[in-house]
């Protein structure tokens, strides 16, 4: 009797794997190549030159192939397992690169901060490393991927077998834990941070919360706050003139004002400025900063959530009858100028302060007397630097700002000496002196018009490869203070402190205080002389200082 052969279609096919072979060796991938952050913790915690420490790392390994196990066996069917295996190499190498190389971890500011950066800064974190990088760990992966043979099992038996593995997968699971459960509780207790370097779970859950709308406030309209704000009057007929900048990922310890060995401040320690060397950011990402800074809410209680739902400093500015203007020579001012004026960058863009790639901050100034010819009363105007935004810190400043050399000249930092980083990241920090003593020069050749004052504070920090940490964005509770300790420089012309009844010697007396970006809303306030409900006079660093 002639044998009927089974049709091609369900013939197996030679060196095939069935769909839960292929979630469990895929798992295995995941955890292998993408995951060195996360097995630098585990394997601190756990030491392997023990056979106790071997046994519970290599268990926490096993527990970690078996959850994801679980996760792909739930996603992964018949056509989404190919398809969704290579999203997942291509993003999963694209997270681990950074955070291998930059010393990041994706939380939810991180991923805000991704999402919403503009076209020129993507493209700065673009290099050749990256591509070898991805042609290791995301192409040939993928290639394999494409390549190997899957074998279905039909539709209701597949279903099946996908069951009883699941229930395996976590029925391991469970007793792996409850075998090492005072070794996985100590691990998870003194590694708070540790659940945001797990790829590729972590960055998928942040961005799916973040496409899926949980981190924005929809269809709300930011509620008032200080609708009773007004201005009290002073003895004097000049309106004010306050400039605020907001610098971009300076980091406190570079600036000479406060102890740095080198001269990066030789412009402003000409200046009669008040520098509060003791200051802290409210985050580590300008998602979070920035947005913050400007907030009545304190860092203890704040939320973008919150922020956005509610308006701020500018805001209650403006109700007071202050003008307020933003210019912005960086990505944006995170909803933070959304109701009060602002200018294209075009409306003061000059060549002379630009080059091919972009403009120098100094250009944020250009024009600025036009602006003012139109307005009466106080003025206030916020500059929101490029300052040392990174890694490309080399194109933040003008060639002839090129003193501390030699310079890393690639976005690849770990490619460079960390004294080549550092020197460029210190160029950087030379041009924003030139920058802030030019605002102050311009200030006061328009004394005879207005009383002037420059306020200017960073969004946060940076590491520059201490402890082998990059750029910034780490979750504050780990984060070290070279992210999170900023500059805060304050200078006031003479008759804006007189005329407000300021003494300066109690200004200098608070440079050595603690501050924070809780301080720049009240103090704001207090500054151009409004007087709200909103107003909390304990957190005006000036209130004390001010003869009323």
């Amino acid at each position: 009797m002639p044998i009927t052969p089974e049709p091609s279609s369900s013939r197996k096919k030679p060196f095939s794997l069935n769909l839960v072979q292929f979630c469990l060796g895929f798992s295995i991938l995941l955890a292998a190549l993408y995951n060195r952050p996360l097995w630098r913790i585990v394997s601190a915690e756990f030491s392997t030159d023990n056979f106790a420490g071997l046994l519970s790392f290599s268990a926490f390994c096993v527990f970690l192939v078996l959850i994801f196990s679980l996760c792909l066996t739930l996603v992964f069917f018949r056509y989404t397992a190919k398809p969704l295996a290579l999203l997942l190499i291509i993003s999963s190498a694209s997270a681990s690169y950074f955070m291998s190389n930059y010393g990041i971890v994706f939380d939810k500011s991180m991923i805000q901060n991704l999402l919403e950066t503009d076209l020129a800064e993507a493209q700065e974190l673009l290099n050749i490393s990256m591509l070898g990088y991805f042609s290791y760990y995301a192409v040939v992966p993928s290639l394999v991927i494409l390549w190997l043979p899957l074998n279905y099992h039909p539709p209701l038996k597949e279903l099946k077998f996908k069951c009883i593995s699941a229930l395996a997968f976590i029925s391991l699971a469970v007793l792996i834990t409850a075998a090492f459960y005072q070794d996985f509780s100590s691990l998870f207790r003194n590694n708070r941070e540790m659940r945001n370097t797990v790829v590729p779970s972590s960055f998928i859950y942040y961005t799916s919360r973040y496409l899926s709308g949980a981190y924005a406030v929809m269809n709300i309209v930011a509620q008032p706050i200080g609708e009773d704000a007004v201005q009290t009057t002073t003895n004097s007929s000049k309106p004010k003139l306050t400039i605020l900048i907001i610098g971009e990922t300076a980091r406190a310890q570079n600036f000479s004002l406060n102890g740095y060995a080198r001269e990066t401040n030789p412009k402003l320690k000409q200046q009669q400025i008040f520098n509060f060397s003791n200051t802290f950011a409210c985050g580590t990402t300008t998602a979070l900063s920035l947005p913050c800074m400007f907030s009545l809410y304190n860092k203890s209680n704040f939320s973008t959530e919150k922020a956005e739902a509610q308006q701020n400093l500018l805001d209650v500015l403006s109700k007071a009858g202050v003008n307020v203007l933003w210019r912005d020579n960086n990505s944006g001012c995170k909803g933070v100028c959304e109701r009060i004026e602002t200018q294209p960058a075009q409306t003061y863009r000059n060549e002379q302060y630009c080059n091919q790639r972009e403009c120098f901050d100094q250009v944020m100034l250009n024009d600025l007397d036009s602006y003012l010819s139109e307005k009466q009363g106080d003025v206030t105007v916020v500059l929101h630097q490029k300052g040392n935004h990174g890694p490309a810190y080399y194109l933040r400043y003008p060639d002839s700002f090129k003193q501390f050399t030699p310079v890393c000249t690639t976005n690849q930092l770990q490619q460079c000496q960390q004294q080549s980083i550092v020197n460029a990241y210190d160029n950087a920090i030379l041009y924003t002196d030139h920058f802030l003593s030019t605002v102050i020069d311009y200030l006061k050749d328009r004394q005879d018009q207005y009383r002037g004052a420059m306020l200017y504070m960073s969004d946060h920090g940076e590491s520059l490869g201490e402890n082998n940490l990059y750029l910034h964005g780490l979750p504050y509770f780990i984060a070290p203070e070279t992210q999170t300790k900023v500059p805060f420089i304050l200078w006031l012309s003479q008759s804006f402190s007189d005329s407000d009844k300021l003494d300066r010697q109690c200004i200098s007396a608070k440079q050595q205080q603690r501050m924070s970006h809780d301080n720049l809303f009240h103090s704001m306030l207090g500054l151009l002389s409004v007087q709200s409900s909103v107003y909390d006079q304990k957190l005006d660093m000036l209130a004390s200082c001010r003869d009323l």
